[in-house]
């Protein structure tokens, strides 16, 4: 090893860069990817035989250790400026992170067919990773394609079944279900609960084996000029949106649903310090709230193209429940992930048609039902 490192100190640092990314992708540890972005390609990473993204400093923390007394900083710079000339794999981003793939700590789980495939047979690449390993959900991903899971023995299920209403569930599961759809289904969910019902708790715990592809930005983020870059590598955004006396829907809001939520498959993301970067739209918007939007005026035409895309589910608080503290810490990873899969199979097993309310009855919920102090909604 000692003889490879004066080698490399007596070529060109060019040359040297190559060479080390050569070494450490035949070694099988790690290669340099190139990413395309709107103005340039960029450094990126990745495990040999993997197909998830990192940083290119997880790159020069493996080749420091090897090759530490032949790196530069000239050497180091190249990589990170020059990647088409060191990469041996380049990446569009159309090849990112796609609706129908979710990547798994060490294989793909394919969402058309509910099959697990080993990375190497995938030809996706991913910026994210689920934190659940094939084992834990092998027999799981299998019960619910077969139609075998049981699912009142699921830990969300038996926790929170009581605080819907029959009709309520049915749209619950809908909006869960599209979550693990393998196309976009562009639902926009308000769920919709007095303080203490467990909103939050629900939705934390649901989220937390696929928290990688759920961002949390509310609003008043997203109409930032930089708003969207929170959301690269998501695929779902849960936002709190809880009125301080009472939440209007503006304009704003609107297009910037519409945009992420739209017809078009792909957003510009700005970055701050970098150029911007196309990303995949959501595939669904969830906000909790206490009680719907007060609508304005002139922003009710901008909510009817909306309608096809809402619903609006409500949950109560059952007599003598009491919030348990740090719930979603207490449901196991793999319960979540089986409620998600199941309301995905019931979903799919319907044809793909989602059940809500109709848009009468959203629009009474909206403009047409709000009461003056006292209750905020009505059924």
């Amino acid at each position: 090893m000692s003889n490879l490192k004066w080698v490399l100190l007596k070529i060109p640092y060019q040359v040297r860069a190559r060479l080390v990314a050569q070494l450490l992708e035949k070694w099988g540890l790690v290669r340099v990817v190139a990413l395309e972005t709107l103005k340039k390609w960029e450094a990126y990473c990745a495990p040999v035989g993997d197909r998830t993204l990192l940083s290119i400093d997880v790159w020069e923390s493996v080749a420091s250790r090897f090759f530490a007394s032949a790196l530069s900083h000239k050497v180091l710079s190249y990589v990170r400026n020059h990647p088409t000339a060191v990469a041996t794999v380049y990446v569009k981003q159309e090849q990112l992170n796609p609706w129908h793939m979710w990547k798994l700590r060490d294989c793909v789980l394919d969402l058309r067919d509910l099959k697990l495939v080993p990375p190497s047979l995938c030809d996706w690449w991913f910026t994210y990773q689920i934190p659940l390993a094939e084992r834990e959900v092998r027999e799981i991903v299998e019960r619910v394609r077969r139609n075998e899971y049981d699912i009142e023995s699921n830990a969300v299920y038996a926790s929170w079944r009581s605080h819907f209403t029959d009709e309520d569930w049915q749209y619950f599961v809908d909006a869960v279900g599209v979550w693990a759809a393998p196309t976009r289904f562009r639902l926009l969910t308000f769920l919709v609960g007095k303080p203490g019902s467990g909103k939050s708790s629900l939705l934390a715990a649901l989220t937390k084996p696929i928290e990688p592809l759920v961002g949390r930005v509310p609003l008043f983020l997203l109409r930032r000029r930089d708003g969207t870059q929170l959301l690269i590598g998501k695929q779902i955004n849960i936002s709190c949106e809880y009125p301080f006396a009472e939440r209007r829907a503006v304009l704003g809001d609107f297009n910037v649903i519409d945009k992420l939520l739209g017809e078009n498959d792909y957003v510009c993301a700005e970055r701050k310090y970098k150029p911007p970067i196309r990303i995949r739209a959501l595939k669904s918007m969830v906000f909790e709230m206490d009680f719907p939007f007060v609508i304005e005026e002139r922003a009710k035409r901008l909510l009817e193209p909306l309608l096809d895309r809402l619903s609006i589910v409500f949950i109560q608080k059952p007599e003598g429940f009491q919030p348990v503290p740090l719930y979603a810490e207490r449901v196991p990873a793999y319960e979540a992930f089986a409620f998600i899969l199941w309301c995905r199979k019931q979903l799919e097993d319907r044809g793909w048609e989602i059940r809500k309310r109709n848009k009468s009855t959203l629009l009474k919920l909206l403009f047409e039902t709000r009461k003056e102090g006292g209750e905020r909604f009505t059924r």
